[in-house]
């Protein structure tokens, strides 16, 4: 019963990420406005119909998630609701971030390849910040705060290789960087291009949307 609870609910899911997303291309935002907000709490309702364990941290990310997004809607008029977003977005991937430590034992994890990922990720972040820096202004520590923990979540995801199983391995560590690079469009668009990043919206949601799931997913 609860895999067919799941598939409807998947359905209610897809549907209102493709309204969420035609709302962005073609900038209606009363579809913005409905469909956005809706889509963490069916997100919560698939993890709640899947099977596994229910974890706390998890449930916490999703309504956080969903506070960021709401937050986020009302940015473009007042910037104090892009920091409230920025800040539930930091609880959010905090809280990914302390999941995945628990699942990994670096003791699985080839010890030679460590530096590596500890270097990607960092110079994934040096590079953006070579670019946006000169342009943060009083979002300077909030925005620095936020990518440390967004990279911690890169690699705390890739650390739990041969510590689960390979599909969750896998479907973590895509919905990861998925959401990582829609972070990353997020900042170039507000900080880089003053928003004017052509079709940056469709391609943060979309890229957001499929993260939290294969995250989601991946916790089977």
């Amino acid at each position: 019963m609860n895999g067919r609870k799941k598939q409807v609910i998947l359905v209610f899911y897809i549907l209102f990420s493709v309204l969420e997303i035609t709302g962005e291309l073609f900038e209606v935002d009363w579809l913005t406005f409905l469909f956005k907000p809706l889509l963490m709490p069916t997100l919560y309702l698939i993890y709640v119909f899947q099977e596994g364990k229910k974890e706390k941290l998890i449930q916490l990310a999703l309504f956080f998630s969903f506070l960021g997004d709401t937050f986020l809607l009302f940015s473009p008029q007042d910037e104090i609701f892009f920091l409230l977003g920025l800040g539930s977005f930091l609880i959010a991937q905090s809280s990914y971030v302390i999941t995945f430590s628990k699942d990994k034992k670096l003791n699985n994890f080839p010890k030679k390849y460590i530096p590596s990922v500890f270097s990607f990720f960092l110079v994934g972040i040096g590079t953006l910040f070579y670019f946006i820096l000169p342009t943060l202004g009083d979002f300077t520590i909030p925005v620095i705060v936020y990518a440390i923990a967004v990279a911690s979540m890169g690699i705390t995801a890739t650390l739990r290789y041969n510590s689960v199983p390979s599909k969750s391995y896998v479907l973590t560590l895509i919905g990861a960087l998925l959401f990582i690079v829609s972070d990353t469009f997020i900042a170039l668009d507000k900080f880089l291009f003053n928003e004017n990043l052509a079709y940056a919206s469709v391609i943060i949601m979309s890229l957001y949307i499929a993260g939290q799931y294969l995250i989601i997913k991946g916790r089977r």
